[in-house]
């Protein structure tokens, strides 16, 4: 956890959820979050809070080849569907993505352990909430897809 708060600071996350890391900690504790998955926790999250899904949306797999499917054009297309504009991107960390429609993405890659790590999307700039409640439900499908295609 350490690790993900140097990522992510405390601030980022009150101004995203409305609790820093403390106040979350401690309520997936009481939840039981110890004894779930990360799946089981994301149901949680859905089901308990309304929490923005980009800081929900993790997908397992080696930091490298997790990387590699976003960063490498054909291979992202093959999950992705979509062109994008790579502003800027950090090796096995980061990238800043602006989006066909202009809004942007903030992608975070951490390393979870040997052969195991996490991306996190946060779409940014999106028009109202009917917006960012259809694109929460194409990023959960997408990144779906993006588990499965980097675990072959």
């Amino acid at each position: 956890m350490t690790e993900m708060k140097r990522k992510v600071g405390d601030d980022a996350v009150f101004k995203a959820t409305g609790k820093g890391w403390k106040p979350w900690f401690a309520a997936l504790d009481e939840a039981g979050a110890r004894e779930l998955d990360h799946k089981g926790i994301v149901a949680w999250l859905g089901e308990n809070t309304d929490m923005s899904g980009w800081w929900q949306q993790l997908v397992a797999a080696p930091l490298g080849v997790l990387y590699g499917a976003w960063s490498d054009a054909r291979r992202r297309g093959s999950w992705l569907g979509q062109t994008i504009t790579v502003r800027k991107a950090t090796k096995d960390k980061s990238m800043r993505v602006t989006w066909p429609d202009d809004t942007h993405l903030d992608v975070y890659f951490q390393g979870k352990g040997p052969g195991k790590s996490a991306v996190t999307v946060n779409h940014r700039k999106l028009a109202d909430a009917k917006q960012a409640e259809s694109m929460k439900a194409w990023w959960a499908d997408r990144l779906a897809v993006l588990k499965e295609y980097v675990e072959r």
